[in-house]
């Protein structure tokens, strides 16, 4: 599956706004297979938040770029934060 992610955080209720900081992972291709749930780490976007922050986060499958062979719809099921 070929995705991009863009992420904007900030402290929330301090005097940051949401998008005080941002970071990305540019477009390239992850394993995934039809009829498995997988896991794709993002943590790449998300370098410097901390506790507190209010994250965005925008996802993007390039489903139609030649790369991306899943041949089948995808579906987000969740959002896991692990925060260490």
């Amino acid at each position: 599956m070929r995705r991009a992610v863009a992420t904007d955080w900030g402290t929330l209720c301090i005097i940051n706004s949401y998008f005080s900081h941002s970071d990305a992972i540019p477009a390239g291709e992850v394993a995934v297979v039809n009829g498995v749930l997988s896991c794709i780490d993002i943590s790449d976007a998300l370098t410097g938040i901390a506790a507190n922050d209010l994250v965005g986060i925008l996802f993007t499958r390039e489903g139609g770029h030649v790369n991306d062979t899943v041949n089948a719809n995808c579906y987000l099921l969740g959002i896991r934060f692990q925060y260490v």
